[in-house]
């Protein structure tokens, strides 16, 4: 009996031996799962990290291309950006796929890879592809148009595309970007304005909130301020006649009364004049759209809406009077531009190397012009100690000068911006004919006086404290410029921010 107690106790043992090994058996091959899922879990989090540290360089990146996007369309006028992006793209066929603007191509667009390669990307390099179209084109109208952009601006979108260290996480970035251009009367302002000579303005008009003197006859040759003659009259920055508009009066003499006023009554023809006919001597019916203070409704008269538009059919005019809350609605404040528009343009031309912080000689401004080769809009900036700034045709690089375009289909956007604070300027252009290019350009003389000897030719716009006319100047305004002002006069704002998902643009 003994013996086979023995026996059993033995036979036990070996039964717990066998189910201690199985236990560790069991105990090692759960360990093992579970370090296999740790290290999978490890592995996935490293990757998911690695991935999302990826994908937010890329996202990085390509707000760098947007940066530098937005930078091109600051020193580029909107025909620059001759990709239109319709409603129907991209079921309709795609309008941009140039080749030959990477900036407006999106079956091209401009790379810059990390390394400074322009043009590609770099393999296993950081770079982004960026291309801009636009949404709603520049409107020049002074009212919103028919697909709703609001009066002188447009609306482009940045498509910008970036990858770090080679991928594969890549992001795109769409970015709407409005632009607007800044308020001020488009054509010839001056706080005063003094004519003498026989200055002319083309497809533009002359603003001051006081007096404008030495007025003369529409369409003829002779002493004082005229304008063209109908039919060849029309106002690109206003879709409006050209003609002279103060808030105080306008006179065909050297007076600035109210006697004096070409709409004053007993003056040959009873207020307001319309007839544009000086067939009977001193007549002063020969100023049909002019209007200041003495002017009055023209309801019932032979004037009401006499001139009707050639773009968009709206008739003009209702009044002959003009006062300061006319002149604000044309955009007028009393510097011209606001100090924040003032300020950037100033670091526009600090970066560019046109700015000076004293009144510079016409050699300093030659040679701070002399290397600009853009074919955008260029600034030149000078913070004046008093006196004059005077410069000429011979100063200004050639590309500034161009031909009068009244087309849409112009293909030359280069413009010039000359702030002069504080000091007067001086646009000597004696010995220029009167048949050469014009300058294109914006002045801004807000403390100072603007004035021109010679044929000075400018095509553009003029703001200043005060407005010399004087000589055979003259002053144009065609449809090219119109419908691409200068783009350093624009102000951006962002509208739209979209991110998604793309593939390694490598």
């Amino acid at each position: 009996m003994i013996t086979n107690l023995c026996r059993l106790l033995r036979a036990r043992k070996r039964d717990d031996a066998g189910m201690g090994m199985l236990t560790v058996v069991l105990f090692l091959a759960v360990a093992t799962a579970l370090t296999v899922a740790v290290t999978s879990v490890v592995l996935t989090s490293l990757q998911t990290t690695n991935r999302d540290r990826q994908a937010l360089g890329s996202l990085s990146t390509a707000e760098g291309g947007v940066a530098q996007a937005i930078q091109v369309i600051r020193t580029n006028p909107p025909g620059f950006f001759s990709c239109q992006e319709p409603s129907t793209w991209p079921t309709a066929p795609n309008p941009c796929a140039s080749t030959t603007n990477p900036w407006i191509s999106e079956t091209n667009p401009q790379k810059v890879s990390s390394t400074g390669t322009i043009g590609s990307c770099v393999t296993g390099a950081s770079c982004y592809a960026v291309w801009i179209s636009t949404l709603h084109p520049y409107n020049p109208l002074p009212t919103a148009d028919a697909a709703g952009t609001p009066s002188h601006s447009v609306v482009y979108r940045i498509h910008s595309t970036g990858v770090t260290g080679g991928g594969p996480a890549a992001r795109t970035l769409q970015v709407d970007i409005s632009a607007k251009l800044a308020s001020f009367p488009i054509g010839v302002y001056g706080d005063e304005i003094d004519t003498s000579g026989d200055p002319g303005i083309h497809h533009e008009s002359v603003f001051t909130k006081n007096c404008i003197t030495g007025r003369s006859q529409d369409g003829a040759s002779g002493s004082g301020l005229s304008f063209d003659a109908a039919p060849d009259n029309y106002d690109w920055g206003y879709d409006l006649p050209e003609a002279a508009h103060a808030a105080s009066y306008i006179s065909t003499t050297n007076n600035c009364t109210s006697s004096d006023s070409v709409h004053a009554t007993g003056r040959g023809l009873a207020n307001p004049y319309c007839a544009n006919s000086t067939a009977s001597g001193n007549r002063y019916d020969y100023f049909p759209y002019d209007q200041d203070a003495a002017g009055g409704d023209l309801t019932g008269t032979p004037c009401y809406n006499m001139w009707t538009s050639p773009v968009t059919g709206k008739q003009y005019a209702t009044t002959s009077k003009f006062t300061m809350q006319d002149l604000y609605a044309v955009g007028y404040h009393p510097q011209g531009l606001t100090p924040a528009e003032y300020d950037a343009l100033k670091q526009q031309a600090q970066a560019t190397g046109t700015y000076f912080s004293s009144t510079p000689s016409r050699s300093d401004i030659q040679s701070a012009l002399a290397p600009i080769t853009s074919t955008g809009t260029s600034v030149l900036y000078i913070d004046g100690t008093g006196g004059t700034v005077s410069f000429g045709p011979g100063d200004v690089p050639s590309q500034f000068f161009r031909a009068s375009d009244l087309t849409a289909s112009c293909t030359t956007f280069t413009s010039l911006v000359v702030v002069v604070r504080n000091a007067s300027m001086k646009y000597n252009a004696t010995g220029h004919s009167g048949s050469d290019p014009s300058l294109v350009a914006s002045f801004f003389v807000p403390e100072g006086t603007y004035s021109g000897q010679g044929s000075a030719q400018i095509l553009g716009t003029i703001f200043a404290s005060k407005v010399e006319m004087s000589g055979t100047q003259d002053f144009r305004m065609d449809q090219c410029f119109a419908s691409n002002p200068p783009s350093l006069l624009l102000t951006l704002s962002q509208v739209k921010y979209h991110e998604v998902d793309t593939q390694n643009i490598q």
